[in-house]
C-alpha cells in the first residue's frame, strides 16, 4: 500500500513539475528582453490593422506602431510623448497608424475621435491628434464646428459637415478590430505585429523596433 502510495505521490509531483516548466517556457516565449509581457498578433489583423481605413501618419517606413487611442486618456498623452521620443532617435522614423477606442467613461472622447478623422481628410490629422491631446481637460468647451480654425483647416464647412458623424463606419471598423483583440483600456500599442495591452517603456519600444 505505502508503494503504491509513494508511486501516486511522485506521479503528482512529476506532473507538477511538468507542468510550471511548461509555463515558464510559455512565458519566456512573450516576453521580450526588457521583461515585458507582450502577445504576436495574427497575420490577417496585423494586415487589416495597417492598411485602409485606419489613420496613417508618417511615411511608409520600416516600423510600424498601431495605437488603439482615446484622446481623453492621459495615459494616451503620456505615451505619445514617449514615441515621439523613440522616434527622433530612428533615422527611418516610425509609421503611426491610430485606432480609436473612446472609451466610456470620457464622455468627449469619440467626438475628439471624430474630429480627428475629419481632420485627415484635410490633411491635418497629426497635428490634430497632438492638439487635443494637449487640450484634454477643455474638450468640453472645444468640440464644436469653429474646431476646424484650431487645425488650421480653411473648409469649416467641410469639416463641419464631416462631424455630424461622417466618419462613423471608420470608428467602427476600428472598434470591430479592439474588440476581436479583447482591447480592455488605453493605449494599448502593437508594434511590428507585437501587442502590449499596457502602454510599453521607452525601453520595450526601442527593444521592439526593427534595425
Amino acid at each position: 500500500m505505502k508503494g503504491r502510495l509513494d508511486t501516486a505521490v511522485n506521479g503528482c509531483l512529476l506532473i507538477a513539475t511538468l507542468l510550471l516548466v511548461w509555463r515558464l517556457s510559455a512565458g519566456a516565449k512573450s516576453k521580450g528582453s526588457s521583461g515585458a509581457a507582450f502577445e504576436t498578433v495574427s497575420d490577417s489583423i496585423w494586415r487589416e490593422s495597417v492598411s485602409g481605413e485606419p489613420l496613417r501618419i508618417g511615411p511608409p517606413v520600416a516600423d510600424t506602431a498601431v495605437i488603439f487611442t482615446d484622446v481623453q486618456c492621459p495615459f494616451c498623452k503620456s505615451f505619445e510623448a514617449t514615441l515621439n521620443e523613440v522616434e527622433k532617435a530612428v533615422p527611418h522614423g516610425i509609421a503611426k497608424i491610430l485606432l480609436h477606442f473612446p472609451l466610456p467613461q470620457h464622455p468627449h472622447s469619440r467626438a475628439g475621435a471624430t474630429a480627428v478623422e475629419c481632420a485627415r481628410r484635410f490633411g491635418k490629422a497629426d497635428y490634430a491628434y497632438g492638439y487635443l491631446l494637449e487640450k484634454q481637460d477643455s474638450l468640453e468647451t472645444m468640440i464644436t464646428p469653429r474646431l476646424s480654425r484650431s487645425f488650421g483647416i480653411k473648409d469649416s464647412i467641410g469639416f463641419s459637415g464631416c462631424m455630424h458623424d461622417g466618419v462613423a463606419t471608420i470608428l467602427a471598423r476600428h472598434a470591430s478590430i479592439a474588440e476581436r483583440l479583447q482591447i480592455q483600456g488605453t493605449p494599448a500599442v502593437m508594434l511590428n505585429g507585437r501587442l502590449w495591452r499596457y502602454p510599453p517603456s521607452k525601453e520595450q519600444l526601442t527593444t521592439a523596433l526593427r534595425r
